[in-house]
């Protein structure tokens, strides 16, 4: 299709959609140097939308001379497109093996900014029809893809889409099919503090683990980890606060709770405790270990119990803390 001045003189040339520039559109758009001739009525079919504002001012006749500019990537635009025109076997497809997830992407991103719920939420749905078995397209695609998927969940603030690309993240590093650094940038860009601590947590773990078969030396360094400077620093800082924790649960007398009195806790519990302890082998994986203990714990036992309850709840709850530092939510007060 030959390009066609649209606008002013100066303006740069534009060329029409091949799909989505209709005779007898109403509205037309400008989207990254091309022209899609839409109908109002199409734009206005969920109530929530914000075309509903933008195409309000009448007009004698829509020519091509009335374009409406839009800061949209021609892609994601005509994605948005295709959802407002789409046919119910266009729409059941995209929940099948031969869906287009990154149409679906697109889709959610532009429904999400021009307010068009209805379609965002479809759209929102149908990707984690992809993401889970049997489907399960995150279980394959590139770390530039799972970085994409954590933007638009975040971006959405859609739980059930983070849940999954998190648990596929942590799963394909376990398997190391992905770098732990690119992992950790995507959670810092999109301040996911709790996923951070997890990825650290895990690759705390792994090395633990495989510390033999890594490439490290007063030469190399870390280098082989593939972490930056600030990266690494958080891994060993959470590694020697762990470690630390470590030895004072191993070391450290058992605190008293109800319903133990003085002479019973200062003596059987103390005695129990001690038998407990000897049975918590360090290991990179304190979490699990303590919920060894824990099911293994005659059911009289309640001092140790709530003892243990508490070390299991900080393990699963502040992983972040022991590499990013305590985060500050409220301020001192006077």
């Amino acid at each position: 299709m030959d390009p066609k001045n649209n606008g002013p003189a100066g303006q740069a040339a534009s060329i029409h959609d091949e799909t989505y520039f209709f005779d007898d559109g109403d509205c037309t758009f400008l989207a990254d140097g091309v022209t899609f001739k839409l109908h109002k009525w199409a734009l206005r079919r969920d109530p929530n939308s914000a075309f509903h504002d933008m195409i309000s001012i009448p007009q004698a006749k829509a020519s091509e001379s009335d374009l409406i500019p839009a800061d949209d990537n021609k892609d994601e635009f005509r994605a948005l497109c295709w959802v407002l025109y789409a046919t119910p076997d266009e729409t059941h497809l995209q929940t099948t093996r031969e869906g287009d997830v990154q149409k679906l992407l697109n889709v959610a991103k532009m429904c999400h900014k021009y307010n068009l719920l209805l379609f965002e939420t479809w759209a929102l749905k149908v990707l984690v029809i992809q993401f889970e078995p049997p489907l399960d397209h995150l279980a394959t695609c590139t770390h530039d893809e799972l970085d994409r998927i954590m933007a638009l969940a975040c971006l959405c603030d859609y739980a059930e889409l983070l849940r999954l690309v998190d648990a596929a993240w942590l799963s394909r590093l376990e398997a190391k099919q992905l770098r732990w650094g690119d992992a950790l940038a995507a959670g810092e860009k999109y301040n996911r503090r709790k996923f951070q601590g997890e990825v650290y947590y895990l690759l705390n773990k792994q090395i633990h683990s495989n510390l033999a078969s890594l490439a490290i030396s007063p030469q190399l360094g870390f280098s082989d980890l593939g972490l930056t400077d600030k990266q690494l620093v958080r891994l060993l800082t959470g590694h020697a606060f762990l470690s630390n924790l470590w030895w004072r649960l191993r070391h450290e007398p058992l605190p008293r709770s109800p319903p133990c009195n003085e002479f019973s806790h200062g003596h059987y519990c103390q005695t129990d405790w001690s038998k407990v302890r000897s049975t918590l082998t360090t290991g990179p994986d304190m979490l699990a270990v303590l919920k060894s203990a824990r099911n293994r714990l005659p059911v009289d036992k309640k001092c140790i119990e709530n003892h243990l309850d508490v070390l299991i709840a900080s393990a699963v709850t502040e992983k972040a803390d022991y590499f990013l530092g305590v985060e500050i939510t409220t301020l001192p007060t006077s």
